[in-house]
């Protein structure tokens, strides 16, 4: 147990590092001219999502607690569907108001009330965390596709490195859902145990990874 408890800390400790490089970064662009930062409110959006992915993984990974955890990684989500709305914004020269911005999350909701209602005319129970866990997906799977799109759009260093990131965290979250329902699941028990076997591994395999190319997408090479 002294190993895990152990493990747990330094998984957290690089999630930490993760959103200290963010905060170094924005402060050393102000004085060295070899990386410009797309602008301020994108590096204090991204410095922001960061604070709120060491909140999570200290309720989720240290704690215990998810509920809390969920919230905050929804609060994650929200802030980079900003990000790369206010990226296609700056593309078309738009208005980048980001209280207009927030108003985004609406097909999120939509989208989330549509599936908790086919689970309710399933019979399934409702619960806080089964609420959360919905609405988090649907906000990450809408991210990553974003950010994918706004890769394959842009084709400049963050795009493409921030695109990476949601691609790790996705296929970490995917991880998670197996890991976490196996009392919902009818695959076979030969298929989902090596599934369960992999998730186990795989969800920090991606998980860490993610993090990490999500912080290196706030510089940006000057060109």
């Amino acid at each position: 147990m002294k190993y895990l408890h152990l493990s747990v800390w330094i998984k957290f400790i690089g999630i930490l590092v993760c959103f200290l490089f963010v905060l170094s970064r924005d402060s050393l662009t102000t004085k060295n001219h070899r990386y410009v930062i797309e602008s301020k409110t994108d590096s204090c959006i991204m410095a922001t999502a960061l604070a709120f992915t060491v909140l999570s993984d200290y309720f989720i990974l240290v704690r215990n607690i998810y509920i809390p955890g969920l919230i905050t990684f929804i609060a994650v989500q929200i802030l980079y569907l900003v990000r790369l709305s206010l990226w296609e914004r700056m593309d078309k020269k738009e208005n980048k108001s980001i209280k207009k911005l927030l108003f985004l999350i609406y097909p999120n909701i939509i989208l989330c009330l549509l599936i908790l209602l086919l689970l309710h005319m399933s019979s399934i129970r409702f619960e806080p965390i089964l609420v959360l866990s919905t609405f988090y997906f649907i906000s990450i799977i809408r991210n990553t596709i974003k950010a994918v799109y706004a890769a394959l759009k842009k084709r400049h260093k963050a795009a493409v490195t921030f695109a990476g990131g949601m691609v790790l965290f996705l296929l970490c979250d995917i991880n998670v859902g197996i890991f976490n329902l196996s009392d919902f699941v009818t695959l076979p028990y030969l298929i989902f145990s090596k599934l369960y076997e992999f998730s186990v591994i795989g969800m920090w395999l991606f998980y860490l990874p993610s993090q990490v190319l999500v912080a290196l997408s706030c510089e940006i090479k000057k060109e």
